[in-house]
C-alpha cells in the first residue's frame, strides 16, 4: 500500500511539473490579442504595455532556463510577434515624445533583459545541438588599444588550417 501511495505521489508531482508552465502560453495569447492592433493614447499607456510584454518575455526566459517544455517556442513566438505588433510600429513615436520616460524604461528593461539574453543563447545552443553554457561574462571583454584584430584573425585561421591538416 505504501509503495502504491508513493508511486501515485511521484506520478502526481511529475505530471504537475511537466504540465506546469505557469500559463505563459495563455498569457502570450492574451497579450497578443490585447496589443496586436492597439492604438496607444500616450506615453504612459505605451510604456505600461511594453513593460507587460517584457515581463512576459522574462517569465518565458526563466521557463527556458528551467527547461520547461515548450517555453523556447513560446519565447521565439513572442519575439517574432513583437517585430510586427503595434508596440513596434508606435515605438519610435513615443520614444521621441517622452525621452525622459523612455530613458527610464530603457534602464528598467536592460536589467530585465539579462535573464532574456541567457535564455536566447540557450535556445540557439539547443537548436544547433551544441552543448554550451553561455554566461554574460563570456561576452563581456575589453580590447586593448594595441590589439590587432587582423593579426588575431590571421592567427586563428592559420591555427584552424593547421588543425585540419593535422600539423
Amino acid at each position: 500500500m505504501k509503495k502504491l501511495m508513493y508511486l501515485l505521489f511521484v506520478a502526481f508531482i511529475s505530471i504537475s511539473l511537466v504540465s506546469c508552465d505557469g500559463g505563459n502560453d495563455k498569457k502570450l495569447e492574451k497579450v497578443k490579442a490585447k496589443y496586436e492592433k492597439a492604438e496607444f493614447k500616450n506615453c504612459e499607456e505605451y510604456f505600461a504595455a511594453s513593460e507587460e510584454v517584457i515581463d512576459l518575455m522574462v517569465a518565458l526566459s526563466e521557463d527556458v532556463m528551467a527547461d520547461v517544455e515548450g517555453a523556447g517556442d513560446l519565447l521565439m513566438d513572442l519575439t517574432e510577434w513583437m517585430e510586427t505588433s503595434s508596440l513596434a510600429t508606435q515605438g519610435t513615436k513615443f520614444e521621441d515624445e517622452c525621452e525622459d520616460l523612455a530613458a527610464e524604461m530603457e534602464k528598467k528593461f536592460e536589467e530585465k533583459f539579462e535573464v532574456v539574453f541567457g535564455a536566447i543563447m540557450k535556445i540557439y545552443a539547443d537548436e544547433d545541438d551544441l552543448d554550451m553554457d553561455f554566461d554574460e561574462e563570456d561576452f563581456d571583454f575589453d580590447l586593448d588599444e594595441d590589439f590587432d584584430l587582423e593579426a588575431a584573425l590571421e592567427n586563428a585561421v592559420e591555427e584552424a588550417f593547421n588543425e585540419v591538416l593535422g600539423e
